[in-house]
């Protein structure tokens, strides 16, 4: 009699024999185990590989805000066996937007996908794929920026930030009236990684070319 010499596959009760001839042969007299051999070890493998096999994707989510919204959206991915390794939430007024790095079982993407946009109706989900290219030693360098407000000042700094390939891990604006010189004031906080031996001050000088009256406070990296 011919026994299957793959450790792996005997230990899970799979030979190379059809499903029917698996099922009427036993195992040798040595073993100390003596029930048959698992009728259906074809789902059992499956299984088993099933169980290592994880899908990872990006859910960015926005729309008007419910409340405890976050909460039951991490209750939705943990019900259907899904974790989020990172998160971002922001809310303005009554709108909300929130990022989230989710880990699921392959087999349970599609259905957590589905739970969601059926239960929110209200909300937008858009998923992508998580970035996975190496990248080198950074560090985060934080930037107070107060200047005097004009048209298009947003879009120029996150232009001057993209030809630095600066990534921009946090930016918040504000634009408030100063009184006394009844200017509107933008002030932005900025939070960037940036490579290691990148040099924060040459980094404030080109932040520092949107405008004469800009000023520019730098806190080194954590």
């Amino acid at each position: 009699m011919n026994w299957c010499h793959d450790r792996f596959f005997r230990d899970w009760g799979i030979c190379n024999y059809s499903t029917d001839e698996v099922a009427e042969r036993r195992w040798p007299q040595t073993r100390t185990v003596a029930e048959p051999i698992n009728r259906q070890p074809i789902n059992k493998i499956s299984k088993f590989l099933g169980s290592c096999m994880k899908s990872n994707f990006i859910t960015t989510v926005y729309g008007p805000v419910i409340p405890g919204i976050i909460k039951v959206l991490a209750q939705a991915t943990r019900g259907l066996g899904g974790e989020w390794l990172t998160s971002k939430i922001v809310k303005l007024d009554d709108r909300f937007a929130a990022i989230m790095n989710v880990v699921v079982e392959e087999e349970q993407e599609k259905a957590l996908k589905s739970n969601l946009e059926e239960k929110f109706p209200s909300l937008r989900f858009i998923y992508t794929s998580p970035n996975t290219t190496p990248r080198g030693p950074t560090k985060t360098i934080n930037f107070v920026i107060e200047c005097i407000d004009r048209p298009g000042l947003t879009g120029d700094l996150s232009g001057i930030l993209a030809n630095l390939d600066i990534g921009v891990e946090d930016m918040e604006c504000k634009r408030f009236v100063m009184d006394g010189i009844g200017d509107t004031v933008f002030s932005a906080r900025l939070t960037l990684s940036v490579p290691f031996d990148a040099d924060s001050e040459t980094i404030a000088e080109e932040i520092e070319t949107l405008s004469e009256d800009v000023r520019v406070n730098i806190i080194e990296g954590r």
